[in-house]
């Protein structure tokens, strides 16, 4: 499957025919609402929204048993666990659900997600996955139908293009180190986002908030 974004239909009917006139088949479905897990949604005022509640009440909430989770507002606490000891439950598999809907339309749960996955590959923090993860699984069911709107034209108080980058300091208990975001935003809708752990430890506060901003000119 393909998805194409044009700024006018005539521009994209132009290209279909260009397409087929080189030989391409395919069929065309304009006013799709669907695609590998995300809602499509077409406003009167011409804008677009990506969400995925479908996708977390299927293969989230009802495949992990979580249909009656009590929603909370955030998706990430500052808390520091002790080992504790995993029931076997699949973290794994919890985590590729959550992380799918992290790169694809909810950029808000990104940071938590990535705390997560920092744990997984350590069996005895599995125990920390499963109830970070449980947390994130929360937020989403309280928050289940957000996502992002794409509007056409220019929105007022917003530059075309605008870069957000900030970190943490030294949030990571194992290796001290910091954590940068990183998120790019078109027309005031987010296009980009990345959360990752820095690869040095730095000694000031300062410092820490610079590099996001180097990592950003990359």
């Amino acid at each position: 499957d393909c998805t194409c974004s044009c700024p006018s239909t005539a521009i994209f009917d132009g290209l279909v025919a260009e397409m087929r006139a080189a030989g391409a088949e395919f069929t065309v479905d304009k006013e799709f609402t669907k695609a590998v897990g995300i809602d499509i949604d077409h406003n009167a005022d011409r804008s677009i929204k990506i969400s995925q509640g479908s996708y977390i009440r299927a293969n989230i909430l009802e495949r992990f048993d979580f249909e009656h989770i009590k929603p909370q507002l955030t998706p990430f606490v500052k808390k520091q666990y002790r080992n504790l000891q995993s029931k076997g439950e699949p973290v794994h598999e919890l985590l590729g659900a959550v992380n799918w809907c992290s790169t694809q339309t909810r950029p808000d749960i990104t940071y938590a997600v990535h705390r997560c996955a920092k744990l997984i590959s350590k069996p005895a923090f599995h125990g920390e996955a499963r109830d970070r993860l449980t947390r994130i699984v929360a937020y989403l069911a309280g928050s289940i139908d957000d996502g992002i709107t794409y509007r056409a034209g220019d929105r007022s108080g917003w530059d075309r293009v605008a870069v957000f980058a900030d970190s943490d300091y030294a949030a990571s208990y194992e290796s001290r180190r910091s954590t940068t975001g990183i998120v790019v935003a078109y027309n005031g809708s987010p296009v980009a986002w990345t959360t990752k752990l820095q690869s040095c430890a730095s000694m000031a506060n300062t410092v820490v908030s610079a590099l996001p901003a180097l990592s950003t000119g990359e």
